[in-house]
């Protein structure tokens, strides 16, 4: 599995995947469930599918994908940086700003502190009443607790802006390191969703196929992403 064609996609991934497949149906009701020769067969049919879905085009237009929004994005930063903190652009007006509005700080900082603290005492980061779930305040929250937690790192770097006055150079490290930021919002966006796997407990066997074709497909994608982002950094710099 660690050889790679020319796609991106592991070698031998549908021998590994057959080969699981026969084992597993061999060892009986026991670990398989009540599977049969044909539910053997609509296996080896599903897993033949989704390599030829897999190893055709998609995996190269997806690169391009990346590729150019991880381009737009580190170059669009740079020009940003450029324009608000160099004497090419607005810098010095940008910069008596926020040596003016100083007293900024003490409130965002203060907000910041005070969400950081009340989501800990809430268990907010790894909730123990809710095992294997991790930023949630209760079961079903998924926007809530995150969106607070958005406020408090929003917050975080508005003060570091107003510390301009003591540190110069601070705004613009924040800036910088907004690209880094912006590369992962682009990769979650643009990453294929996973497919939720739902059936009867005959299809163990089936979920379990899929579930190792799913890893493989994120391994090779992550790798698409990363190649094209270091590419799209490459291109900024230069420019």
């Amino acid at each position: 599995l660690l050889s790679r064609n020319a796609c991106g996609w592991p070698n031998g991934l549908a021998m590994a995947g057959q080969q699981k497949v026969a084992h597993e149906s061999t060892k009986g009701s026991a670990c398989a469930g009540d599977l049969d020769v044909g539910d053997t067969n609509l296996l080896e049919v599903d897993l033949e599918q989704y390599v030829q879905e897999h190893e055709g085009m998609a995996p190269r237009l997806r690169f391009w994908r990346y590729l150019f929004a991880c381009t737009v994005a580190s170059t669009g930063m740079s020009s940003l940086i450029v324009v608000l903190w160099s004497s090419m652009g607005m810098g010095q007006v940008v910069i008596d700003w926020l040596q003016a509005t100083d007293w900024v700080w003490y409130p965002t900082m203060a907000a910041c502190c005070i969400i950081l603290v009340l989501l800990i005492m809430l268990d907010f980061f790894r909730p123990p009443h809710i095992p294997g779930q991790y930023m949630r305040l209760w079961k079903t929250d998924f926007f809530f607790g995150r969106s607070l937690f958005g406020l408090a790192v929003l917050c975080f770097f508005a003060s570091c802006l107003f510390m301009a006055r003591e540190f110069p150079c601070m705004p613009l490290v924040m800036t910088i390191l907004l690209s880094p930021a912006i590369l992962v919002i682009v990769h979650v966006l643009m990453s294929p969703p996973s497919r939720n796997q739902d059936g009867a407990a005959t299809e163990n066997l089936r979920r379990k196929v899929s579930l190792f074709l799913q890893v493989a497909a994120l391994e090779a994608d992550s790798g698409y992403f990363f190649t094209a982002a270091s590419v799209g950094l490459f291109i900024a710099a230069v420019l």
